[in-house]
């Protein structure tokens, strides 16, 4: 009759040492959001945009961050009023991931200058037919060019924008 009671003396360590374990597993609490777009076509108005850094003073001791910024114009047209759009960018020709825009040197191809970029809204609903502007904004940080290579930096975003 005792034959068994290795065996289920063994599941009943084996069921505490699990209910033990899964009471103490970390938990994760995500977000879930949706955007649904409207049936209209937009369009970005504003043919091009520059965001341009200026002269930079590499070598100066703690140089500041310096920030440029552009605007363009969005038009939707169509059956919703109002349109919602979404906005997206590619990160540049020269990123390293998600959110990592880098400029590369057009003499050292093997050098690169990282900013930021960002823009305002990346969604919206506008009335159809009226221009709604976005805001362009990057920076690069002092430190990021305080010892970087001589020369022109240059990067290509694009962005696109549904419907």
């Amino acid at each position: 009759m005792l034959d068994g009671f290795p065996k289920i003396a063994g599941l009943t360590i084996f069921l505490l040492f699990l209910s033990a374990w899964v009471a103490s597993a970390a938990t994760l609490t995500m977000n879930v959001t949706a955007t649904v777009l409207s049936k209209n076509q937009c369009r970005f108005t504003t043919k091009t945009a520059i965001l341009a850094f200026g002269t930079l003073s590499a070598g100066v001791p703690s140089p500041p961050d310096v920030q440029a910024t552009a605007s363009l114009l969005i038009r939707c047209v169509g059956v919703d009023n109002p349109a919602t759009f979404l906005i997206s960018d590619d990160d540049g020709l020269f990123a390293v991931g998600i959110d990592s825009p880098r400029m590369q040197n057009a003499v050292l191809p093997t050098a690169y200058l990282p900013y930021s970029f960002s823009y305002t809204p990346v969604s919206a609903s506008a009335p159809t037919g009226s221009d709604v502007p976005v805001n362009l904004s990057a920076t690069v940080r002092g430190f990021d060019y305080q010892n970087a290579a001589l020369g022109t930096y240059f990067d290509t975003i694009t962005l696109s924008i549904l419907p």
